[in-house]
């Protein structure tokens, strides 16, 4: 039976050296970028400027960034030049899915739409005390 290879570094809470996002991993990248590094195409990122794996001129970081100013229902059209203007946003990886397990359902009675992955908190922030709101200080003039 095959032992599996002992990990080079253990895992520990760090940032992915190609897309600068943070989460708790073993390797210098994290494991979407390690996807995206073995089909990359080129080592220079046109958009950024930066001597790293990229895939037509544009590195993952760019990609994303791109994906996250289109939103998301705008996928097929999206500007990847978007990045160079309004700069990167680093993200916590592992954030989007569940690691390992079934994935999250919909708690509600409703019927299921696209997307309706939401789980309630199961506690609620009590009130110190009722304030009414108002916006006496409020001019439509300011900046």
């Amino acid at each position: 039976m095959n032992k599996p290879v002992p990990r080079s570094r253990p895992w520990a809470t760090r940032s992915c050296r190609d897309c600068m996002g943070w989460g708790w991993f073993d390797r210098p990248r994290c494991k979407a970028c390690g996807g995206f590094v073995a089909r990359a195409t080129s080592q220079y990122c046109d958009i950024c400027h930066r001597d790293i794996a990229a895939m037509d001129g544009v590195c993952r970081l760019c990609r994303r960034q791109a994906g996250l100013m289109a939103g998301p229902g705008n996928k097929t059209r999206v500007d990847l030049t978007v990045a160079a203007r309004t700069g990167h946003q680093p993200s916590i990886i592992g954030t989007l899915r569940p690691r390992g397990g079934p994935p999250l359902r919909p708690v509600s009675p409703e019927p299921a739409r696209a997307n309706s992955y939401f789980v309630p908190p199961a506690w609620t922030e009590l009130t110190l005390f009722g304030m009414p709101r108002t916006l006496h200080g409020v001019s439509s003039k300011l900046p």
